[in-house]
């Protein structure tokens, strides 16, 4: 939210609004490392059960190709 990736995003409630619209609506990629990758808009959410804050989103600069890759550098 304090970073100005995700424009009109001002809250975290505004936040997590983005997040479950992607994870709703999104394409869907399930990896064999056990994380889920769902895209939509230009933005990444990206599910990772091993992860103690659950994953992450953000807007890849590889955007569509960096879905379909399906790996976090």
């Amino acid at each position: 939210v304090d970073g100005n990736e995700f424009p009109g995003i001002k809250t975290k409630g505004q936040f997590a609004e983005l997040i479950n619209d992607i994870v709703l609506t999104g394409e869907r990629r399930e990896l064999s490392n056990g994380k889920t990758y769902y895209w939509k808009d230009g933005i990444i959410v990206i599910r990772n059960p091993d992860a103690a804050n659950g994953g992450t989103v953000f807007r890849p600069n590889e955007g569509y190709e960096f879905f379909l890759r399906g790996t976090v550098k």
